[in-house]
Protein backbone atom coordinates (compact mmCIF):
# COMPACT_ATOMS: atom_id res chain seq x y z
CA UNK A 1 0.00 0.00 0.00
CA UNK A 2 1.38 3.60 -0.78
CA UNK A 3 0.05 6.92 0.45
CA UNK A 4 1.06 10.38 0.09
CA UNK A 5 0.96 12.01 2.99
CA UNK A 6 2.27 15.30 4.83
CA UNK A 7 3.07 17.09 7.85
CA UNK A 8 4.17 14.18 10.62
CA UNK A 9 0.96 11.87 10.52
CA UNK A 10 3.90 9.23 9.59
CA UNK A 11 6.46 10.28 12.19
CA UNK A 12 3.00 9.74 15.04
CA UNK A 13 1.79 6.32 13.35
CA UNK A 14 5.31 4.87 13.22
CA UNK A 15 5.64 6.10 16.98
CA UNK A 16 2.65 4.01 17.72
CA UNK A 17 4.26 1.02 16.04
CA UNK A 18 2.56 1.20 12.04
CA UNK A 19 5.06 -0.60 10.02
CA UNK A 20 5.80 2.96 7.39
CA UNK A 21 8.61 2.97 5.28
CA UNK A 22 9.51 6.04 3.70
CA UNK A 23 10.46 6.18 -0.15
CA UNK A 24 10.85 10.38 -0.64
CA UNK A 25 11.23 13.20 1.09
CA UNK A 26 10.97 16.68 0.90
CA UNK A 27 12.78 19.42 1.64
CA UNK A 28 12.47 21.10 5.18
CA UNK A 29 11.04 24.42 5.23
CA UNK A 30 11.17 26.03 8.81
CA UNK A 31 9.71 29.44 8.30
CA UNK A 32 6.05 27.62 6.92
CA UNK A 33 4.65 27.36 10.62
CA UNK A 34 4.74 29.73 13.51
CA UNK A 35 3.24 30.07 16.76
CA UNK A 36 0.43 32.72 16.20
CA UNK A 37 -1.14 34.91 18.89
CA UNK A 38 -3.15 38.37 18.71
CA UNK A 39 -1.63 41.37 18.46
CA UNK A 40 -2.37 42.81 22.01
CA UNK A 41 -1.71 39.30 23.60
CA UNK A 42 0.36 39.41 27.01
CA UNK A 43 2.14 35.79 25.58
CA UNK A 44 5.85 37.16 24.52
CA UNK A 45 7.57 33.74 24.38
CA UNK A 46 7.12 29.81 24.33
CA UNK A 47 7.42 30.09 28.22
CA UNK A 48 4.16 32.52 28.55
CA UNK A 49 2.22 29.48 27.18
CA UNK A 50 2.23 27.91 30.37
CA UNK A 51 -0.91 26.90 31.73
CA UNK A 52 -2.94 28.90 28.86
CA UNK A 53 -5.16 27.29 25.83
CA UNK A 54 -3.52 26.61 23.00
CA UNK A 55 -5.48 25.50 19.38
CA UNK A 56 -3.07 22.60 17.93
CA UNK A 57 -4.17 19.85 14.68
CA UNK A 58 -3.37 16.39 16.26
CA UNK A 59 -0.72 14.72 14.78
CA UNK A 60 0.12 17.58 12.14
CA UNK A 61 2.65 19.46 12.07
CA UNK A 62 1.95 22.18 14.12
CA UNK A 63 1.54 19.43 17.15
CA UNK A 64 5.33 18.85 16.39
CA UNK A 65 6.52 22.35 16.04
CA UNK A 66 4.22 22.73 19.47
CA UNK A 67 6.21 19.94 21.21
CA UNK A 68 9.10 21.06 19.93
CA UNK A 69 9.03 24.11 20.87
CA UNK A 70 7.54 23.52 24.42
CA UNK A 71 10.95 21.05 25.27
CA UNK A 72 12.90 23.88 24.00
CA UNK A 73 11.89 26.08 27.36
CA UNK A 74 11.62 22.74 29.46
CA UNK A 75 7.74 22.85 29.71
CA UNK A 76 5.60 19.46 29.01
CA UNK A 77 2.82 19.32 26.61
CA UNK A 78 0.30 18.85 30.33
CA UNK A 79 2.16 22.62 30.81
CA UNK A 80 -0.86 23.76 28.42
CA UNK A 81 -4.50 23.52 28.00
CA UNK A 82 -4.65 21.96 24.33
CA UNK A 83 -7.43 22.62 22.24
CA UNK A 84 -7.43 20.13 19.35
CA UNK A 85 -8.89 22.01 16.40
CA UNK A 86 -8.64 21.99 12.60
CA UNK A 87 -6.71 24.70 10.93
CA UNK A 88 -9.37 26.75 10.52
CA UNK A 89 -11.67 26.38 13.64
CA UNK A 90 -8.17 27.13 15.39
CA UNK A 91 -8.04 30.38 13.52
CA UNK A 92 -11.49 31.23 14.60
CA UNK A 93 -10.86 30.60 18.11
CA UNK A 94 -8.14 32.61 18.06
CA UNK A 95 -10.05 35.41 16.60
CA UNK A 96 -12.88 35.02 19.27
CA UNK A 97 -10.57 34.83 22.29
CA UNK A 98 -11.44 31.02 22.83
CA UNK A 99 -7.89 30.31 22.56
CA UNK A 100 -4.51 32.11 23.58
CA UNK A 101 -2.45 31.07 20.77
Amino acid sequence: MSADVADTVPVFAQTAGARVSYLAQEAPSPTAKAILVPKDSAVRTVADLKGRRVAVTKGAGSHFLLLAALKEVNLAFRDIQPAYLTPADGRAALVSGGVEA
